[in-house]
């Protein structure tokens, strides 16, 4: 455990932005706190006048406040225009015409094992914007622990 004292962050500039939801009872609080610690307790100062707070109920969601933070922040620190370039796509995407061309096998990296969905329950309208759902996996037989983490391979049937 470091105490305030331990880190000296005078020379240090920082910006901070948070991605919350307003609704949710402690929106943007872990910017708060690491505006709080950064500045008040190790000293360092603010690119900003004060962190930037997203909002997932903004129309843009976290974007709408971004849209404003970030070139502020970057005008601030006299940061060169961006060079408007296209970059090389990170994924590809064939088209075949027979589906018995398409490869579909399952990858099930080390350490990992298939499990069964068995509830699959839309948890918002299906007129609202995103698609929020309940998952429940029938993990009969696994033993896991607290802090144990759930990851998802999606895999596309052919």
């Amino acid at each position: 455990n470091m105490e305030p004292g331990d880190i000296d962050l005078s020379e240090t500039q920082i910006g901070v932005f948070g991605m919350g939801d307003s609704h949710y009872v402690y929106f943007n609080e872990a910017a708060r706190l690491y505006d709080e610690v950064l500045r008040n307790k190790l000293g360092a100062s603010m690119i900003m006048e004060s962190y930037g707070q997203g909002d997932d109920q903004d129309d843009e969601k976290y974007e709408t406040a971004w849209e404003e933070f970030g070139p502020s922040m970057f005008t601030k620190l006299s940061l060169p225009e961006p060079e408007k370039i296209l970059l090389p796509a990170t994924y590809s995407s064939e088209l075949h015409n027979n589906i018995a061309e398409v490869e579909t096998d399952i990858v099930v990296p080390t350490g990992a094992q298939i499990v069964p969905i068995v509830e699959n329950r839309l948890l918002t309208p299906v007129e609202y914007d995103r698609d929020t759902r309940h998952y429940a996996f029938d993990t009969t037989g696994m033993s896991y622990e607290v802090g144990d983490s759930l990851g998802v391979y999606a895999h596309n049937e052919a």
